[in-house]
């Protein structure tokens, strides 16, 4: 089980390898396929969301979020940082989308990390 949490939402790894996320929700970082505040906690099931991964670890930035599954497959959601950089115009998605691994070098990720404008992976 893994817990992330950043300004105003929070996402939980369950011990099954799905993800629970609650409150803020302006930019799509729950995940959960619309820009809505969510009081109560929505599941992202990984069989639905993560190609029938189960997730391993979650982090959270201010408005993306991102995980691992169980492989090493990077996933993200939320403002769209490439996109942002690259055109200086934000994109927000409200659904996971895989990231290329050629993006890192083909190898899996084993960890992850969100910060203001940022996301490291090793």
């Amino acid at each position: 089980m893994a817990v992330a949490a950043s300004r105003g939402f929070t996402l939980v790894v369950t011990k099954d390898g799905h993800i629970l996320a609650f409150d803020n929700n302006e930019r799509g970082q729950l995940g959960v396929g619309d820009f809505d505040i969510h009081s109560e906690m929505c599941i992202l099931n990984y069989v639905d969301s993560f190609s029938g991964c189960e997730v391993v670890m979650v982090a959270a930035g201010p408005s993306f979020s991102a995980c691992i599954t169980n492989d090493g497959s990077l996933w993200n959601w939320g403002t769209d940082l490439a996109y942002t950089q690259d055109s200086g115009m934000k994109l927000h998605k409200c659904r996971p989308v895989k990231m290329c691994k050629s993006l890192h070098g083909n190898s899996p990720v084993i960890m992850v990390a969100c910060g203001w404008g940022i996301m490291l992976i090793l």
